[in-house]
């Protein structure tokens, strides 16, 4: 698989590729509903509104999409 930016094979970008294709297989979502809810997410974390961050987690986890936050500020995803 060639990367989009290089056109050299990223074996960890395929990796990853993969697993997010498996994945969106578990969930209703496509991967733009899970990009903006957890875009939503981090908006409401920056303004510290915790009842809609959990929310969102919440109807993530709901679609099989597992988040984990990252010590640096960055948030992953996986299927449960």
């Amino acid at each position: 698989f060639p990367s989009h930016d290089t056109g050299v094979f990223d074996p960890e970008s395929a990796f990853l590729d993969r697993v997010q294709s498996r994945a969106l297989k578990k969930s209703a979502l496509t991967l733009d509903q899970i990009e903006a809810l957890l875009e939503d997410r981090r908006i409401a974390r920056l303004e510290k509104n915790w009842a809609r961050a959990d929310e969102v987690r919440k109807t993530l986890a709901d679609q099989g999409i597992e988040i984990k936050d990252r010590p640096d500020g960055t948030t992953a995803w996986v299927a449960k």
